[in-house]
């Protein structure tokens, strides 16, 4: 379990995870100066010698992962995001999978169970991909969804170090996934190992997130061109009506995207009243389209 600055939900993740007795231990890896995170983990770990605190020195996401599978003991290993409550069971399902240490990553169910205009469409994506990976299973390892997954041990050392470079912001679990794909393992998504996902993200919170999304999806495609393929531009304006559609394509310029993000900021703000979630909901979705642009042009494209 990576976790950065989030010392007020890790009891709750942490004894979520520990209820399950086929859980060896809980390596918890705090990603930096994080000081209150330490002292609440310590804490807990006083009560339940299976949970082993690991600081380190500031290394992403990615970094964190590999450092934890690295110390880890176990043949077999679950990863659970620091915002994530594990179901009982679930962890059990998980090792029921992994009987023969073949070469298998196991993704598990993450519903998000927190509100707001970020987490509905979080989630509807999610649950869009999840639907993706009951029809084709391939596309587990394609389009990983980290939070709730499982691998042996051995293939999470011989893989997860060259994800602990990974140079964005975001997607770091489609990097893994990618990683894991080229490297010949096979994905799998049971629906019945089930957790809940406490996703909370402003309206800036969430604009942030989407230009990092536009940015690391231009980061994914240079790092991975044989098995992400190319990253056209217009796919940001795809499937939109033509007024939307040219929209998109005027905000490739820095100063457009500026002034229409803060329009539609704006707009979903005045929308948070009973009644207005389909106007923040529409809203949202061009942001998000145009802080994607932005991020990937910053990257790759210029006007």
């Amino acid at each position: 379990m990576p976790t950065r600055n989030r010392a007020a939900f890790l009891p709750t993740s942490v004894e979520a995870a520990l209820r399950d007795p086929v859980v060896d231990e809980l390596v918890v890896v705090v990603d930096g100066a994080d000081a209150g995170s330490v002292t609440v983990l310590e804490r807990h770990a006083a009560a339940d010698d299976r949970l082993r605190p690991l600081p380190i020195a500031r290394r992403g996401e990615a970094g964190a992962r590999a450092a934890g599978a690295a110390a880890a003991r176990a043949d077999v290993l679950l990863f659970v995001d620091d915002d994530v409550v594990l179901e009982p069971g679930t962890a059990a399902g998980h090792l029921a999978h992994h009987a023969d240490l073949a070469d298998l990553v196991v993704v598990g169910y993450l519903p998000v169970v927190t509100g707001g205009v970020a987490a509905r469409l979080y989630s509807e994506a999610y649950e869009g991909r999840c639907s993706v990976y009951e029809a084709d299973p391939s596309d587990v390892l394609r389009h990983l969804w980290a939070g709730n997954f499982s691998m042996p041990r051995a293939l999470a050392t011989r893989v997860l170090p060259k994800a602990a470079s990974y140079p964005a912001e975001y997607h770091a679990d489609r990097h893994l996934g990618l990683l894991l794909l080229e490297a010949g393992a096979t994905g799998l998504f049971d629906r019945r190992l089930g957790a809940h996902h406490h996703f909370i993200r402003d309206v800036a919170g969430f604009t942030r997130d989407c230009r990092r999304q536009g940015a690391a999806a231009a980061v994914i495609h240079a790092l991975h061109p044989l098995s992400a393929g190319p990253l056209p531009l217009d796919r940001f304006r795809q499937g939109l009506p033509r007024t939307l559609s040219r929209l998109v394509d005027l905000c490739r310029r820095p100063r457009a995207a500026s002034a229409a993000s803060v329009a539609l900021q704006t707009l979903i703000a005045a929308a948070a009243m009973p009644g207005g979630e389909p106007v923040q909901d529409g809203a949202a979705r061009l942001l998000r389209r145009i802080e994607q642009q932005r991020g990937a042009i910053d990257v790759h494209w210029s006007d």
